[in-house]
């Protein structure tokens, strides 16, 4: 399943790529491309759920006799996602995104499509954006899912920006993020 995300995700890159040459002028912006990468807390969905599987895994332990021979797992909870953005005009972005998330013996991988629309000066945005598209639950089960980011903001350099962003349910509530400009 994780090889079908990546193919998906790398045919969407070079899909954008075909369509780059492309200009669309709209007060002398021309069109952006990014790649971007964010690390973040656990999701709403990463939280509710881990939760419920260290409940099973600490009751499962517990039925075990020999529990003093077994070593613990240090508990994660993270987020990582790669993204891509199109921007045809300064407000208007389109993409698709990656994101893994840990969360004890839970991983969720999710694959979805973005809009994105932005506000602000040149140098400082604020933004927000609406996903929808598929998650992959510990490697056995496939489920709908949509995220919304509520709030992003956004320090927007020459070749780059850096952002800050809260969001709903299936990725992180808060990510930090650095995104390239090719």
């Amino acid at each position: 399943m994780k090889k079908l995300i990546i193919i998906v995700f790398l045919s969407s890159i070079f899909i954008g790529n075909a369509f780059s040459e492309v200009t669309v002028k709209a007060d002398d912006n021309l069109v952006k491309q990014e790649a971007y990468i964010s690390i973040g807390t656990v999701s709403c969905i990463g939280l509710f759920g881990g939760i419920f599987s260290s409940m099973a895994e600490s009751i499962s332990q517990a039925n075990r006799a020999n529990r003093s021979n077994e070593e613990e797992e240090p508990f994660e909870a993270f987020s990582v996602g790669l993204g891509y953005n199109l921007f045809l005009v300064d407000i208007v972005g389109l993409g698709g995104f990656l994101n893994f998330e840990k969360v004890g013996q839970l991983s969720l991988v999710s694959a979805q499509a973005k809009l994105t629309l932005q506000y602000g000066w040149k140098r400082f945005k604020f933004y927000h954006a609406a996903s929808g598209g598929v998650i992959f639950i510990s490697d056995s089960a496939v489920s709908p899912v949509f995220d919304v980011t509520l709030l992003g903001l956004k320090l927007d350099l020459d070749d780059c920006n850096i952002f800050v962003e809260a969001s709903l349910p299936s990725t992180a509530f808060l990510k930090l993020g650095y995104a390239y400009y090719f």
